[in-house]
């Protein structure tokens, strides 16, 4: 068994994964949340769905993505434990990059708005995994141990991203 590599995946592509990331979903789902991106690189509704499947395929390969029943007659698929827990940490949120072109205040602060809300969404995963986990701790005694340190992991998750938030917040309020 050959060993699991680092994927290299578009950041639009991982913006629409990150929509539907406890999800399962079709090709034509995960198309759809790449096309609503507001600067989706793809603009046809084929070369999406091509450019989405080429992905999947890169990502089933990987491991990285499982395939589900087949449901009617198009296949559903599920994003991996690995890969969630890989898009959800806090440093998969794209940098900021500003060049001289893209230095107006305003575009700064659109671009820190984005941000902000992409931190706030990962925020609250992180807070329904706690609550879950919770939950899951109270009705499943025999698995407390497992689920105590994945809570743990979720919460300390949750203060980062807090102080992410707040920092971005204090910014856009200066």
């Amino acid at each position: 068994m050959e060993p699991m590599r680092e994927l290299s995946l578009n950041p639009f592509f991982l913006e629409a994964a990150k929509k539907i990331l406890y999800e399962e979903f079709s090709v034509d789902r995960l198309t759809a949340s790449y096309l609503s991106l507001k600067e989706c690189p793809h603009r046809n509704k084929k070369s999406a769905r091509q450019f989405i499947y080429r992905t999947m395929l890169r990502l089933l390969k990987n491991d990285d993505l499982g395939k589900q029943l087949d449901k009617g007659a198009w296949p559903v698929y599920r994003f991996t434990r690995k890969f969630q827990l890989q898009l959800s940490r806090p440093n998969s949120v794209p940098n900021i990059e500003c060049t001289e072109s893209s230095s107006s205040s305003g575009e700064v602060k659109t671009r820190l708005k984005e941000r902000l809300q992409l931190l706030k969404m990962e925020l609250l995963t992180a807070m329904g995994e706690v609550e879950e986990y919770s939950v899951l701790e109270n009705e499943i005694p025999d698995i407390r141990a497992e689920v105590r340190e994945l809570a743990d992991e979720s919460s300390d998750r949750c203060s980062k991203l807090l102080g992410k938030v707040k920092a971005i917040e204090t910014l856009l309020h200066a």
